[in-house]
């Protein structure tokens, strides 16, 4: 998934790999671009991350933290800021999210 916000200054991107849609937030139009280093230690090796989707301002992603291959595990719902910070727990065993637009 991709998101823009609405002023069309913060891009939530993925990088794609073999399980999963890693996520990276872009500041528009210079580039700048944040990789969400705290999801890493959010999960086990056996957890991949998937990027869902940008509030309209673009202050926050919508990223889950899921097993790779659909295995055994939780399902993880988070809400983290653009630019880094600190992830919150928005839900446990969630198939999927947006935010209302």
């Amino acid at each position: 998934m991709v998101g823009l916000s609405t002023d069309g200054t913060r891009l939530l991107a993925c990088m794609p790999s073999e399980f999963a849609c890693n996520p990276v937030a872009i500041d528009l139009p210079g580039g700048r671009q944040y990789a969400f280093p705290g999801l890493a230690r959010l999960g086990t090796s056996q957890e991949v991350s998937w990027t869902l989707d940008l509030t309209p301002d673009g202050r926050v992603a919508l990223i889950f933290i899921r097993p790779a291959n659909d295995g055994p595990g939780p399902w993880l719902l988070y809400a983290v800021p653009f630019k880094g910070g600190k992830p919150r727990l928005l839900a446990r065993n969630a198939l999927d999210g947006h935010w209302r637009h």
